[in-house]
């Protein structure tokens, strides 16, 4: 499962989503600003968006390469 972990107010989330829209990848939002400040101190997000795929943490551009242009997991751009 793929997760974001973001805020409203954020563009590089908003770019990120629009992405992942465009490539028909389903995903889960999460919006940091209705978690609770102590239980976001446990989840060690210290930017946003963070992406989460089955429980690792990668980067915008790990996401990028993995899923390219097709939206399929073969990677490239």
């Amino acid at each position: 499962m793929l997760k974001i972990y973001s805020t409203p107010q954020c563009m590089s989330c908003q770019e990120l989503k629009s992405w992942l829209k465009s490539k028909n990848l389903e995903f889960e939002e999460i919006d940091m600003t209705k978690i609770p400040p102590k239980k976001q101190a446990n989840l060690h997000i210290t930017s946003v968006p963070t992406i989460e795929i089955d429980g690792k943490r990668i980067s915008v551009r790990e996401l990028k390469e993995r899923y390219g242009k097709t939206g399929d997991k073969r990677g490239g751009n």
